[in-house]
């Protein structure tokens, strides 16, 4: 059974949005039917499903967030069920941001939360822009545009969670423009319930010496999908991205990471890393890719998961392209059990098996964090590690 054309008109139909929006669902819509799944299989063994079905169109709700920053500041956010009509937006909306399969095209056509963050030109946030979602059981899609004009600063904290036993399905889709010499840190901990399906998708345009790091924390759902992609159009443009993941009981996660090097003397770097127990799935793929005219230029990226149990099942893909020989380019992967002296050792000192596997844990993520020079989002990622660890 397909979503019928009127099924599409009773969703737009309470939307109070400008009639070139509801073009651009429209153009979505007409091709859920065609287009086909994202493959679920990777290799031999690793199959990632979420069992969701795309036919049934949500209804026309709104949840929308909580949103905190400083109000005294010139930065301009708009959040809603409908886009504005403002220059700002069409931006966002071209063709360079698609991908052709139902999941995208299912998003876009029934999107019930917008949000459009403006940070003008040599504006400097001390505070983080806060968005909080506390997720209800009907669906949440999602859209988050972030315009970051020349010599501008900023750093976007998303937290997603709900109650225990929330099945519903959400979505969000962030969309970061970057103009010269400005810089955005943008930060996801995602902590849904472990019955509820999530796709995350992130992607960033950087101009010219522009800095876009990408952080996501992936702890609930029992199944998530989370690609982060980094387009660095201009000379001089910078992205770091961190995946940090953690899976027990039959939790699922498909991560994929790519930074896409466009000029020259752009840089890059990209960290995955996962914990993985009882019966839990992961599959981290990963690309870096340095184009013809992009010499100069330095991409990495490494890949590690830790398995705490004989059942857990994980596989690391990195990938390089590289079409300039003037380049430095690495990438390395491991996936591995927990080290058995270290788990007797730590044992042998008093510790139960179930302690000694989170300090073991615990020490596994610590140079990641480590990383982090704000020590209050250090924090905040550490407690929530330790959360879902216990």
């Amino acid at each position: 059974m397909e979503i019928t054309a009127l099924q599409f008109e009773n969703f737009c139909k309470p939307l109070k949005e400008p009639k070139w929006f509801k073009s651009y669902r429209k153009s979505y819509f007409n091709k859920i039917k065609s287009s086909l799944m994202p493959n679920p299989k990777y290799g031999l063994t690793i199959k990632l499903d979420p069992k969701f079905d795309f036919n049934i169109a949500p209804k026309p709700e709104t949840h929308l967030p909580k949103i905190t920053y400083d109000k005294n500041s010139n930065v301009k956010i708009y959040s809603g069920n409908a886009m504005p009509d403002t220059k700002d937006v069409k931006p966002f909306l071209s063709k360079e941001w698609e991908e052709n399969n139902k999941v995208f095209n299912f998003n876009q056509a029934f999107i019930n939360d917008i949000i459009l963050i403006h940070i003008p030109k040599s504006t400097k946030l001390k505070k983080p822009i806060q968005i909080d979602y506390n997720l209800k059981d009907s669906p949440t899609i999602s859209l988050v545009c972030i315009l970051a004009e020349s010599n501008s600063e900023a750093q976007i904290l998303l937290s997603k969670h709900s109650n225990k036993n929330n099945q519903s399905y959400i979505a969000d889709d962030i969309r970061i423009i970057t103009f010269p010499n400005s810089k955005i840190d943008f930060v996801t901990i995602q902590n849904i319930s472990k019955d509820a399906i999530n796709f995350q998708r992130r992607n960033a345009i950087s101009k010219k010496d522009s800095i876009v790091n990408w952080i996501d924390v992936c702890l609930g759902t029992k199944y998530t999908k989370s690609d982060v992609i980094s387009n660095l159009i201009e000379e001089g443009a910078t992205s770091n991205n961190k995946v940090l993941f953690f899976g027990s009981s039959d939790q699922q996660f498909d991560v994929y990471t790519a930074s896409i090097h466009k000029s020259p003397n752009t840089y890059s770097d990209i960290i995955t890393k996962g914990v993985l127990n009882e019966n839990s799935k992961a599959l981290s793929r990963g690309l870096v890719k340095i184009e013809k005219n992009a010499s100069g230029s330095n991409g990495y990226e490494t890949q590690d998961v830790l398995l705490l149990s004989e059942q857990a099942e994980a596989d690391a893909i990195p990938n390089l392209e590289i079409l300039n020989n003037d380049v430095k380019c690495s990438h390395g992967s491991t996936v591995g059990q927990i080290d058995k002296d270290k788990l007797f050792y730590l044992m042998s000192r008093g510790l139960s098996e179930k302690d000694a596997k989170e300090k073991i844990v615990e020490g596994y993520f610590t140079p990641i964090l480590d990383l982090f020079s704000d020590n209050t989002l250090k924090e905040k990622i550490h407690k929530s590690l330790t959360e879902a660890m216990q």
